[in-house]
């Protein structure tokens, strides 16, 4: 399976552990690719429009950023989204990321590939509404068209020992949608 890790800290903390105890239950012989955010992504969409002209990404100011990025979430299958433990609210460096790509929501010009994919949210949330950035990122999800959108959250509030079986159920699911799809 070819997985695409998005990270919107590049802080190792929490997100990491969470990051590899995800990536421990998906096992062996997955092509892994990483994205950290701001690095490898940096600048806020400035609302050009160009993306939405039949030329696409290409005239994008930041298509230096934008098209590499979108060529690899076309090749992917199944994309991890980590979340630090942030103010209520989605990453402001993941939302600049969500905004270039607006052009591919359902309503506009969906991406037909995006259908059958499959994304994880993985939080590590602290906040008193524990997982509004989670539904926050599952809305954007949804935007884009992904089939599956699998949440897991780590609750700082108290210990949460159930992520690793959290973790390890999800990926029986998404495995099992994985091998239905490729049939």
């Amino acid at each position: 399976m070819n997985i695409t890790l998005v990270n919107a800290t590049e802080e190792k903390g929490n997100t990491q552990k969470m990051k590899d105890t995800f990536l421990n239950a998906m096992g062996e012989g997955n092509l892994t690719s990483e994205v950290f955010l701001p690095r490898d992504f940096p600048g806020s969409c400035i609302r050009c429009y160009n993306c939405t002209c039949e030329t696409g990404l290409s005239e994008c100011p930041f298509s230096q950023y934008t098209v590499p990025l979108w060529e690899k979430f076309l090749k992917t299958n199944l994309f991890v989204f980590i979340l630090p433990a942030d103010a209520l609210n989605v990453p402001e460096h993941l939302n600049a990321l969500l905004d270039h790509y607006y052009a591919s929501y359902m309503a506009d010009a969906p991406e037909a590939n995006m259908i059958s994919r499959q994304a994880v949210v993985l939080t590590a949330d602290k906040s008193f509404v524990l997982g509004k950035n989670t539904r926050e990122m599952k809305e954007a999800l949804n935007k884009w068209g992904f089939s599956y959108i699998h949440t897991i959250q780590q609750s700082f509030l108290g210990a949460d020992t159930s992520f690793q079986m959290k973790c390890e159920r999800t990926v029986e699911k998404i495995k099992s949608y994985h091998l239905s799809v490729n049939a």
